[in-house]
């Protein structure tokens, strides 16, 4: 398979592992639409960065602290005083 002919494989494997179809769906696929020498490699590849992809989200998701992450812009801590007019 060409540069571009592995590319293509990879994204609509990539595209099909995020829409939750399963490993072997995607190798069905794969191997009816594309001449790959390699697709157990390529769907490896592509199962391992979802998975990874999965795992930071729910990580992020889990946080419980409440500190700003590092660049997170702050926020102020309380409200700002109310102004009352000058009494007279």
């Amino acid at each position: 398979a060409g540069d571009e002919e592995l590319e293509g494989a990879r994204l609509i494997a990539l595209n099909m592992a995020l829409n939750g179809q399963s490993r072997a769906e995607t190798d069905t696929y794969l191997a009816e639409n594309f001449d790959l020498s390699d697709r157990a490699t390529l769907l490896d590849e592509v199962c391992a960065t979802v998975e990874g992809e999965r795992a930071a989200a729910v990580s992020g998701a889990a946080r419980t602290d409440r500190r700003p992450r590092a660049g997170a812009p702050r926020r102020s801590r309380g409200r700002a005083a109310a102004t009352r007019p000058a009494s007279r």
